[in-house]
């Protein structure tokens, strides 16, 4: 991720930040650059890998143990916008 994701907040009661993990740091503690936290990841899905017997038996897609595979950054598109920027960046 560009950004980390413990700098994620949800804004709740009368426009008060919050933390979306609920983590213990204050918000002083989360002002901090984003090099002094860990990195964090987000899902992309340019490779998903399942095992059919596992889904057809629990009636879900993950188990208790997901293997990460990091691949580059990609660019979502969700929005015409997002399309107009991809596509200017292939210019």
């Amino acid at each position: 991720m560009p950004e980390t994701a413990y700098k994620s907040f949800e804004i709740y009661k009368k426009n008060e930040l919050k933390s979306i993990a609920n983590l213990k740091f204050s918000l002083d503690d989360l002002n901090k650059p984003r090099q002094a936290f860990k990195d964090t990841y987000v899902a992309n899905g340019v490779i998903d890998i399942y095992r059919k017997k596992f889904i057809l038996e629990n009636k879900k897609l993950f188990g208790r143990k997901v293997m990460a595979y990091i691949t580059k950054l990609t660019e979502e598109v969700d929005s015409l916008e997002q399309f107009k920027y991809i596509n200017y960046l292939l210019k």
